[in-house]
């Protein structure tokens, strides 16, 4: 053979290896595309052949046809189905079903799916309810920005791996892999099939902070379009791009510690079985019952599956503003919500139960985890009237009252190293702040308290914003039977303990005092005499009554002469009967206060002490802030409203 021969015959296999290799670039492994408006491509299995094939559904018609492959002229891309490992039974490791099969409606089809469930598992009646709901929703899960996650809890023979084994068989693209995988495993899998995932003996093997990659993985498939990019090893400057989106149910003996990761799950406990009707192993019929079932639920699948499905407005507006959910739950009630509106569930139903899961999250992060246990330390710490104990010595002023709170303080109160709580009220969103304060301490000498000057590193909100986040996240006080949920079991703002505001946080309150009016305030409320304008708009000033009883008196004020001399003479000149020296003291110290609109939240007014849901602000020079209850503030306006 000559140069020239010799030449050509590479030129030729140069253009064959380019041409094999623009062929295998032409075609795509899937096991879903949407190729238009009204067509899909769904990958099923045919477990009489033994091979994997195509529906190619039209969503106009309902029609559907059986193909080996599909060539999409318009991509100039020909799509196959993805080949997947067979397991036992006949059945793939990544389970399909094999052709579409109708159904009489979606509320049967989701009775047959409890009924399914219920033969082969114990649960509660709850609990079978939103397993039932997890299954009709994996199936329409990318119709969606969020994704169901169950973590399922139990101690050994609880039924846990019997319930993960059941839905394997129902779920869609469902794909069970044991807790021992790799994290690899589950990134390369999960983009691959675009499945359900079910893990078993779910156990993240290091410790429960942010970093561990496998909360992050965890955390960031309960949202869409939050990918994860590995760059290669062999090649840096490329990257691989992993996507964690799918629905998730996991199996283990163990709350994932972690706040973030808790917010993401739905958690159901399993309890050891009662019942003796429930096979120890899945008979033959279970799997042909499981196969019809699977092509029903394909056959919903094919008919309601949208790009993007979205909230009729008026469920999305009710859920918007239902502050008895957090956001976060908010976030987790969403695809519940697309399957009330899909398959009929009974809205109010899962309003409830959203309700329920998040008053049971604020329960277990309050008291399961070191930033709940610190925060409702603080606030009980914050409401306590009195300090004897020698612990708070360092803290209390010598009326025995909480001068702030410090690391020292919570570490002796809740046994917390000094460094956790330092990282965990980070976390929280607190600040240190240096205030110079009187305090009692204890003099080895004397054996007794005395009052010294001390600089003093208390932890602060720097702001109200940071106050709510905090409260609406950890705060937990169990609700009175019958009453109604609220964020956090309580009310749905709460006053921030003056102890616990950054000198930031009071300046900014005091600049927004009259900035806060609402459309029905700003006819009586202006920068010049806000609490004169308020007592102008009132019709008239009657004699007031406090909540013990003790009556007002006060014939000779208006408004053309509202400043008293509020000593102790006062009740000579009959201007005030029967108030004690304490409240006229009280009275006194408003004087130089501005006013603003009510703020709805539940505490003890300042002057009668008595706890109310709506109370007034004063600020005083940006360094002081009191809430009054009507009748005191209305009390306040008779003596001092020129002001």
């Amino acid at each position: 053979m000559n140069r020239a021969e010799m030449v050509k015959k590479d030129q030729e296999w140069a253009v064959a290896q380019i041409e094999e290799e623009e062929r295998k670039r032409k075609r795509r492994k899937e096991v879903f595309v949407r190729l238009n408006d009204h067509e899909l491509l769904q990958e099923v299995y045919d477990s009489a052949t033994g091979s994997f094939m195509f529906i190619l559904f039209d969503q106009r018609t309902g029609r559907f046809e059986i193909l080996s492959e599909y060539h999409d002229p318009g991509q100039q891309v020909t799509y196959v189905p993805t080949n997947v490992p067979i397991g036992k039974n006949n059945l793939p490791r990544v389970i399909l079903a094999s052709e579409p099969r109708d159904y009489d409606s979606e509320a049967e089809l989701l009775m047959r799916i409890r009924r399914f469930i219920s033969k082969y598992v114990e649960l509660r009646a709850g609990d079978l309810e939103l397993i039932s709901c997890f299954v009709l929703h994996s199936w329409v899960y990318d119709c969606s920005d969020y994704a169901m996650q169950v973590l399922v809890l139990g101690d050994v023979g609880s039924g846990k791996t019997r319930l993960l084994k059941v839905l394997r068989l129902i779920c869609y693209n469902s794909l069970a892999l044991s807790g021992g995988s790799s994290l690899s495993a589950y990134r390369r899998l999960e983009e691959r099939f675009k499945g359900t995932l079910l893990i078993n003996e779910f156990e993240p093997w290091t410790s429960s902070e942010d970093s561990n990659e496998l909360i992050l993985w965890l955390n960031n498939g309960f949202e869409r379009d939050l990918p994860i990019a590995l760059s290669r090893k062999k090649d840096p400057d490329k990257q691989d791009f992993f996507d964690p989106f799918c629905p998730k149910l996991l199996t283990s003996r163990n709350i994932i510690e972690n706040v973030a990761a808790q917010s993401r799950l739905l958690i159901i406990k399993m309890e050891r079985k009662a019942r003796k009707d429930i096979p120890i192993e899945l008979p033959p019929e279970a799997y042909e019952e499981a196969a019809e079932l699977r092509n029903m639920l394909l056959m919903f699948r094919l008919k309601h599956h949208v790009e993007h499905y979205r909230l009729s407005p008026d469920l999305e507006k009710r859920l918007r503003e239902d502050e008895s959910i957090s956001d976060r739950f908010k976030q987790n009630a969403l695809p519940m919500f697309v399957l009330a509106e899909i398959a009929g569930l009974n809205v109010d139903e899962v309003f409830n139960f959203y309700r329920q899961a998040n008053l049971e999250f604020k329960r277990r992060i309050a008291t399961t985890t070191i930033e709940g246990v610190l925060f409702n330390t603080i606030i009980e710490l914050c409401f306590q009237e009195r300090f004897d104990e020698p612990e708070f010595y360092g803290f209390i002023d010598k009326d025995h009252r909480l001068v702030g709170v410090g690391t020292r303080l919570l570490e002796k109160k809740t046994g917390f190293s000094q460094k956790a709580i330092v990282k965990a009220l980070q976390r929280m969103g607190m600040v240190i702040e240096r205030r110079r304060k009187k305090v009692l301490i204890w003099n080895k000498d004397t054996n007794e308290p005395e009052e010294k000057e001390r600089i003093l590193r208390l932890w602060v909100f720097p702001s109200e914003r940071a106050w709510r986040e905090a409260w609406g996240r950890y705060y937990f006080k169990e609700p009175e039977p019958g009453g109604v949920f609220y964020c956090g079991g309580t009310s749905v703002t709460a006053v921030t303990p003056e102890v616990l505001k950054s000198q930031t946080f009071i300046a900014e309150q005091s600049r927004d005092a009259c900035d806060a009016c609402v459309a029905t305030m700003e006819q009586i409320c202006s920068d010049q005499s806000p609490a004169s304008n308020i007592l102008n708009h009132l019709d008239s000033v009657k004699d007031t009554v406090l909540e013990d009883g003790r009556q007002i008196v006060d014939p000779s004020i208006s408004a053309n002469n509202p400043v008293q001399n509020l000593d102790d003479s006062a009740n000579d000149s009959g201007l005030m009967v029967e108030l004690s020296y304490d409240l006229r003291v009280k009275l006194r110290r408003l004087a130089g206060y501005n006013h603003s609109p009510p703020v709805y939240a539940r505490a003890n007014c300042f002057i009668c002490g008595v706890e109310k849901e709506q109370l007034w602000r004063a600020v005083q020079k940006g360094f002081s802030l009191e809430l009054l209850c009507e009748d005191c503030f209305k009390l306040f306006l008779k003596h001092y409203g020129g002001l």
